[in-house]
């Protein structure tokens, strides 16, 4: 069920929500209100919470009770990968005086975010088979990150992790 009308939820989740319906709430007070009408009715009870991509890690965060990162701002990110690749010599970054195309800036920082989502340091990219003049443009980024303390997605989940969250 879906219900248009926020100040209405709590008297419709009383009189229509039973156990085996699926409601979608359109606040946190309407699902509260149609869960515990599902507990007092004893059944099986799931409380799902969906939200978009770029809320999902501050939720997990503030539920876990974690300071608020200093997270790398997307035109940073942009901006230091095209610094860091043009200093590795990537090509498309290494022309004097032009700027980059914004399809190649955007492909190394899906492969920058790629590699550390998935735990793979510049060395062992380039042990894999990987450019290493990309892997190198992948260093630089990481040691800027670092330096200015940005965090990126990957150590966000790591701190989720680590404060216990599965």
């Amino acid at each position: 069920f879906l219900h248009p009308d926020p100040a209405e939820v709590g008297a419709w989740c009383r009189a229509h929500v039973a156990p085996g319906s699926v409601f979608v709430a359109p606040s946190a007070a309407a699902r509260r209100d149609a869960l515990r009408r599902m507990l007092d009715a004893d059944g099986v009870t799931l409380g799902l919470t969906a939200t978009s991509r770029g809320r999902f890690l501050p939720l997990l965060e503030r539920h876990a009770g974690l300071s608020a990162p200093k997270v790398l701002p997307a035109a940073v990110e942009r901006l230091l990968v095209a610094e860091c690749a043009r200093a590795a010599g990537v090509p498309l970054f290494d022309e004097a005086g032009r700027d980059a195309p914004a399809g190649a800036i955007a492909a190394v920082v899906r492969m920058i975010r790629s590699l550390r989502l998935n735990g793979v340091s510049p060395s062992r990219f380039v042990d894999s088979g990987g450019d290493p003049l990309a892997a190198d443009a992948y260093r630089r980024f990481e040691g800027r990150r670092e330096a200015l303390g940005f965090v990126d997605e990957a150590e966000r989940i790591r701190r989720l992790v680590v404060a216990g969250v599965p």
